[in-house]
């Protein structure tokens, strides 16, 4: 019986660590960012063995200046299926990202004639 219960404890342990919100929303920010090049936020994350991984307030930037033309994508939530035993071992690989209410971006410096992806492009190349 004593077994069963530490099983219970360690099962339910693991659980809440594995979906913790704020583990689970530094991973995601973490993994968008290597996956796109530029800095991601992300406002809320809710990871769900039924539901799966929900992402709030999703922001994609092309660099860290503070300027308005540095938002590149936004979204309400991104939807993002992943693969489990990545997850179980500290890793987000996701299989499937689906954005909901998403908006791209695009502005163009007038003096210059630079879009603002372009930023995020010239990074990407130069590394």
């Amino acid at each position: 019986m004593g077994i069963l219960l530490c099983l219970l404890w360690a099962i339910i342990g693991g659980y809440w660590f594995i979906t913790d919100s704020r583990r689970v929303r530094q991973m995601a920010q973490t993994y968008l960012t290597q996956l796109v090049g530029g800095p991601v936020t992300v406002g809320d994350a809710t990871l769900s063995i039924f539901e799966g991984l929900r992402l709030d307030k999703v922001r994609v930037y092309v660099d860290a200046s503070p300027g308005p033309d540095s938002l590149l994508f936004s979204a309400q939530s991104l939807l993002i299926q992943y693969d489990p035993r990545a997850l179980i071992s500290g890793r987000l690989e996701a299989t499937r990202i689906v954005a909901v209410d998403p908006r791209v971006h695009v502005m163009e410096d007038a003096e210059s004639g630079q879009r603002n992806y372009a930023r995020l492009m010239e990074r990407r190349a130069a590394s």
